[in-house]
C-alpha cells in the first residue's frame, strides 16, 4: 500500500489501515529487529524513538499511518526537506498495552533549532526565517478547496489539542478519544468551544473571541506542530536540513 493508492492524498469514505511496505522493510519483524538492536533516543508514554545505522523507528500507541502518508505527500509534491519514509506498520496489541504503530524513516542531519537559538544573532535568525517562509509557501501549494482534517483522516483531527472529551462520554470515546470531525472553520470553532466548556465551564470572553473569527475561512495545508524542536538546522550554514514530526499535518482553518 503506497500513497499512489490515494490520488487525493486522503481516504474518501473510511480510514485505510493497511501497512506501507518496501523491499527493505517487507514486514513488521524487520522493523522489530531494528528496535531490538538500536539505540533509544527518546522514550515517553506515547512514543519511543530508536536509531540504528541511519534508520529511525518511531513507535507507540499514538503513532498513526496519517503521519506516514503526510510525509509521502509532502516529499512527492514539494521541495520541503523532511526524512524519507520507508514504511509503516501497526499491530492491535503490543506488550499487552493496546495498539502500536511503527513509522520507519531515514535519520536526518542537523540539530534541533531549539538547541541552536541561544547562539543565533539577528542575521542568522533572518536566514532561517527566510527559509521557513519559503517552505511554508511550498506547503500552501497543497491547498485543496473543501479538504479538511489530517492527511489520510478524511475530515478528522485527532491527538494533541484534539484530544478533549466532550459530554456525554461513552465507552467508545473513552477508548479512542473524541476527535474533531470538520468540513468548515465553523466546525473547528464549535469543537473547541464545546471542549473549553467541558474543561473549564462557560467563559464569556473566550466565546466572544471565537465569535469574532471569520467562520467562512477556507482550509490551508499546515505542518500542525511547526515548533523549533521539529526543525533541524545545519549549525554551520544555518540551512534547514529537515522538518520532522508530521503526525498532525493536514488541512486546518486559515489563520488570516
Amino acid at each position: 500500500m503506497t500513497l499512489a493508492s490515494h490520488p487525493n492524498g486522503h481516504c474518501c469514505n473510511m480510514i485505510d489501515r493497511s501497512d506501507i511496505t518496501c523491499s527493505r522493510f517487507p514486514d513488521l519483524q524487520t522493523v522489530k529487529d531494528i528496535i531490538s538492536r538500536g539505540r533509544t533516543l527518546v522514550s515517553s508514554y506515547d512514543a519511543t524513538v530508536v536509531e540504528l545505522d541511519g534508520i529511525i523507528v518511531k513507535f507507540g500507541r499514538r503513532i498513526y499511518k496519517s503521519e506516514a502518508i503526510a510525509m509521502q505527500l509532502v516529499r512527492s509534491a514539494t521541495p520541503v526537506p523532511l526524512p524519507y519514509c520507508f514504511a509503516y506498520f501497526s499491530e492491535s496489541t503490543y506488550n499487552g498495552q493496546g495498539r502500536c504503530g511503527y513509522l520507519v524513516m531515514e535519520k536526518s542531519p542537523g540539530i534541533p533549532l531549539v538547541d541552536l537559538l541561544p547562539r543565533l544573532d539577528e542575521p542568522s535568525c533572518d536566514i532561517i526565517a527566510s527559509q521557513l517562509h519559503t517552505h511554508i509557501s511550498s506547503l500552501r501549494a497543497l491547498n485543496r478547496r473543501g479538504t479538511w482534517g489530517m492527511v489520510g483522516r478524511d475530515g478528522v483531527y485527532h491527538g494533541g489539542f484534539f484530544s478533549y472529551l466532550h459530554q456525554p462520554i461513552d465507552q467508545e470515546q473513552i477508548r479512542n478519544g473524541n476527535p474533531c470531525v470538520a468540513s468548515s472553520t465553523q466546525h473547528v470553532l464549535d469543537y473547541f468551544a464545546k471542549a473549553l466548556n467541558t474543561l473549564c465551564g462557560p467563559d464569556p470572553e473566550v466565546m466572544s473571541l471565537l465569535s469574532r473569527i471569520d467562520s467562512t475561512r477556507p482550509s490551508v495545508f499546515s505542518h500542525g506542530d511547526l515548533v523549533p524542536e521539529n526543525i533541524l538546522v545545519d549549525e554551520r550554514t544555518y540551512t534547514i536540513t529537515s522538518i520532522i514530526d508530521w503526525e498532525r499535518a493536514g488541512w486546518y482553518p486559515r489563520a488570516s
